[in-house]
C-alpha cells in the first residue's frame, strides 16, 4: 500500500467554481518532487511547509472523505496531506477569500474528528503575514542547492555565529555578488536565522546560527 503522501490528487486541480485561481505546481525542494495548488493562497503555503523543518513530505489533494448526512452521502477533499518528521501526519485545508457556505462549513468538523480517529492532525490555514510571505517568496528563490558554496557556507555560518547584521558578515566573507546567494540559501535551510515576520529582509537584518 503506497502512503497517502506519494499519491497523485484524487481529481484534477482546478479554480473551485465560480472563482478566479492560480493552478501551478511548485518545485517541493524538501523532497525534489512538485506539489500541485489552485490559487496563489495555496501556493504560499505550500511555500511555508517547503520552509518547515517538520514537513518532511506533501501532497495535495490524495484522499478524498465521504459521511452520510440528513442530505445524503457529502464528500470534501482537503486542499494537503503531509507527513511530518516524527512520522506523524497532518491533513491541511487552506481557506478561501470568501465566506464559506453551509455544506462547506459541515466539513472542516467532519474531516477533524476523521483525523483524530486515526492520529492524524487537521488545520484551516488563512493567508500568512505580509512580511512573512515576502521573505519566503525571496528566499524561496535560492531553495536549489546550486544556490550553496560550501567553502563559503563555512565561513558564514563561523561569521554569524554569534549574530551579525546581514551585510556585515556578508562583507566579511567576500563580494556581496558572490555571497549572497550561499546566505539565502542558508536562510532556508534554516542553517541561518533570522525573523521573517517582523520586516523584510534587509542589509540590517539580524541573522544567527540556527543550529542545522
Amino acid at each position: 500500500m503506497q502512503p497517502f503522501e506519494s499519491l497523485k490528487p484524487v481529481r484534477p486541480l482546478s479554480p473551485a467554481h465560480g472563482r478566479r485561481g492560480f493552478v501551478g505546481l511548485w518545485w517541493f525542494a524538501t523532497t525534489g518532487d512538485h506539489v500541485g495548488y489552485q490559487s496563489w493562497r495555496e501556493r504560499d503555503h505550500v511555500m511555508g511547509w517547503d520552509f518547515d523543518l517538520e514537513v518532511v513530505r506533501l501532497a495535495s489533494r490524495p484522499l478524498r472523505f465521504a459521511w452520510q448526512s440528513e442530505r445524503g452521502v457529502l464528500t470534501h477533499t482537503p486542499a494537503f496531506f503531509a507527513r511530518l518528521h516524527d512520522g506523524t501526519a497532518m491533513v491541511a485545508d487552506v481557506l478561501p477569500g470568501r465566506a464559506v457556505d453551509d455544506e462547506d462549513a459541515t466539513a472542516p468538523g467532519v474531516v477533524e474528528q476523521a483525523c483524530a480517529a486515526v492520529g492524524w492532525g487537521f488545520r484551516r490555514v488563512a493567508g500568512m503575514s505580509e512580511a512573512r510571505t515576502a521573505n519566503l517568496r525571496w528566499l524561496s528563490g535560492y531553495r536549489h542547492p546550486r544556490c550553496l558554496h560550501p567553502a563559503r557556507a563555512a565561513d558564514l555560518v563561523r561569521v554569524f555565529a554569534g549574530g551579525a547584521e546581514l551585510m556585515e558578515g556578508v562583507r566579511r566573507v567576500g563580494d556581496p555578488i558572490a555571497v549572497l546567494p550561499t546566505v539565502f540559501h542558508l536562510l532556508w535551510r534554516q542553517v541561518l536565522r533570522t525573523d521573517l515576520d517582523a520586516a523584510p529582509l534587509g542589509a540590517g537584518s539580524l541573522v544567527r546560527g540556527g543550529g542545522e
